[in-house]
């Protein structure tokens, strides 16, 4: 994948260049870099993706529902101690 580091999630789904690259909006002329990467090194795009693929296990949409829910009643109630402190649905900055 190639995402925007503004979108979502991003920074917590893609290491750059590992299993996916990211960019900052904006940034025409590095997206077009990395498509034309992709293209001209089709073996470490194939790995690139396996990897992508290999990162996301464990990421269903249940596990992720579970991790919000605890992070909503983590701030409603203010205590956090059950709330994971990295990945999806972390806190930022605590």
């Amino acid at each position: 994948p190639i995402a925007c580091v503004e979108a979502g999630a991003t920074l917590d789904l893609i290491d750059d260049g590992e299993n996916g690259f990211v960019f900052e909006k904006n940034e025409i002329g590095r997206i077009a870099k990395k498509i034309i990467w992709l293209m001209d090194n089709p073996e470490e795009a194939k790995a690139m993706g396996l990897h992508a693929w290999e990162s996301l296990r464990g990421r269903t949409p249940a596990e992720c529902a579970k991790r919000l829910i605890r992070l909503v009643n983590a701030i409603k109630s203010g205590d956090f101690s059950q709330v994971p402190k990295s990945g999806i649905c972390a806190p930022c900055g605590v």
